[in-house]
């Protein structure tokens, strides 16, 4: 039995994508399947090498129709995961924006679970559970392939306080699992596009600095896909990515500096060091790059954490 369509505000769907020629069409599909409707579909393409933009205007000549409009975005020249994010929302039309990568894929029903609290409450940004795959759509729900985790859930679902207080440290908000209010996004700035690839975790801070609510839904509504060829795993390269790297000092210096205690601020200041000689004087040699971990050992948040772990 088909199940009737649920009427609401007109929801955005943004999907960014890289490179992504062998997953998109899973994205683009698992779309299809929901039951909710305005729905309008942006796609976002950061000048990717292989035929991800054709395969996109085939699949829009056929499905396009679904929608209220369609629009693709093909950047001729990479502009990287924050300024693509960035144009994709500014072409929004939607009262709610859901931005998706070109590997993953929304579960059937998502959206209408997301509009039901959107609905009814005072929300900006409304955060849902993630289920992990890896190269298939066979998705369980089990726990283990679930993220955020019971602890991390339970922080997002509890006091604004206490969630700004961890963010400053560490990013527990998936960013898959999110729809943001497109006015209250416009009103806190948007993106903060001094990064490349960091989008969503200097805005989940500007977000509660300003006041707006985040809100929690206990349950799994988005497939996010395991694999390092991918546009969700191709920012964690801390290797061989200069722009990650820079991303992580800029969060250093505007985000974290003031807002962290000092032991982890050295400790952070330690790694960050370390990423300055990564992407400058030691770029071309990581032979020697690997020495410099020894500088970590001064730091006694990681020295409790490496004796934890060899001796544990």
């Amino acid at each position: 039995m088909k199940i009737a369509a649920s009427q609401g505000p007109l929801v955005s769907i943004v999907v960014i994508t890289f490179n992504s020629s062998m997953t998109v069409i899973e994205t683009l599909n698992s779309l299809l399947v929901q039951n909710y409707e305005p729905l309008e579909l942006i796609v976002c393409d950061d000048a990717s090498r292989d035929n991800t933009v054709q395969i996109v205007k085939e699949w829009e000549k056929e499905n396009s129709h679904k929608f209220t409009r369609m629009a693709i975005i093909a950047h001729a020249v990479n502009q990287g995961i924050c300024k693509n994010v960035a144009g994709g929302y500014a072409l929004a039309e939607g009262e709610w924006i859901k931005p998706i990568a070109g590997d993953d894929i929304l579960l059937p029903g998502a959206i209408a679970a997301y509009m039901g609290i959107a609905t009814i409450g005072t929300c900006s940004v409304i955060v849902s559970k993630v289920s992990t795959f890896t190269s298939s759509l066979r998705i369980g729900d089990s726990q283990e392939n679930m993220i955020p985790n019971e602890v991390n859930s339970s922080i997002i679902a509890g006091t604004p306080e206490i969630l700004l207080k961890t963010l400053h440290y560490q990013n527990i908000i998936p960013g898959p699992a999110i729809m943001v209010k497109r006015s209250d996004y416009e009103e806190i700035g948007g993106l903060d596009e001094r990064f490349y690839h960091l989008d969503d975790w200097p805005l989940w801070i500007n977000f509660l600095k300003n006041g707006k609510k985040i809100c929690w839904i206990p349950e799994s509504l988005v497939g996010y896909r395991i694999s390092s060829e991918t546009v969700s795993a191709s920012k964690n390269s801390t290797r061989v990515n200069v722009n990650f790297l820079q991303d992580h000092v800029t969060f250093y210096e505007k985000y974290q500096i003031g807002n962290i205690d000092p032991f982890f601020r050295l400790d952070r200041a330690l790694e960050i060091f370390r990423f300055k000689l990564a992407k400058g004087i030691l770029r071309d040699f990581p032979r020697l790059y690997r020495f410099t971990g020894l500088i970590r050992f001064i730091s006694p948040i990681y020295m409790k954490k490496f004796l934890v772990e060899k001796f544990s």
